[in-house]
């Protein structure tokens, strides 16, 4: 990057782009450019800038939520588990970041369920040389944790579709959680943030 094109305080003052009614974000030629230097995906780039305003739009495939159905399973026997109405999954991409959120409302384990409880149907998979990815569970209920452990987490691991969850104390090292800890009852509502 050349010294002219270094971000100063008075350039960064500049409107990069503005929400117009439609739900679309229409970006100036400056916000554009900071946004593909920032999201540039080998595989899949954001296209290039026109001249006139407005200079961009997501494209729809990419921003627009995706449905998925999460599937809690252990991943030594998956079981099969019953669902609950308000369960649900929703993603959305852009350039090489998805959110994901979901909630999984159990009513019913299934009696063959064993090993570390992980849960699939995600539609992307994520980047392989990446780092484990970290998430969050705003509302966890009727898990069983381990002795000591007074956490839970989900975390995703590079090349993986699956969201783990992880279990942790004060002291003692995280693990997995294991199907024995998952009720009829179970309930998790969380959200994670990937690079693919």
């Amino acid at each position: 990057m050349a010294a002219s094109d270094q971000l100063t305080p008075a350039l960064l003052s500049l409107p990069f782009g503005e929400l117009h009614g439609d739900g679309k974000v229409y970006l100036s030629q400056l916000g554009a450019r900071f946004l593909q230097e920032l999201l540039t995906d080998v595989n899949n780039p954001i296209p290039s800038v026109a001249s006139a305003e407005p200079a961009l739009t997501l494209r729809e495939t990419d921003h627009s939520p995706v449905a998925w159905k999460p599937v809690l399973a252990g991943q030594t026997t998956a079981g099969v588990q019953t669902y609950g109405a308000t369960t649900v999954g929703r993603t959305a991409r852009i350039g090489p970041c998805v959110f994901a959120a979901f909630v999984v409302a159990l009513t019913a384990v299934g009696g063959t369920i064993a090993g570390n409880v992980v849960i699939n149907g995600l539609p992307f998979a994520a980047n392989a040389s990446g780092p484990t990815q970290a998430g969050a569970l705003s509302e966890w209920s009727d898990v069983t944790l381990a002795a000591s452990n007074t956490a839970l987490g989900i975390q995703m691991a590079p090349g993986s579709s699956s969201i783990s969850l992880v279990q942790s104390g004060s002291g003692i090292a995280a693990t997995m959680l294991q199907a024995t800890g998952i009720a009829n009852t179970s309930l998790l509502v969380g959200s994670l943030t990937y690079f693919i």
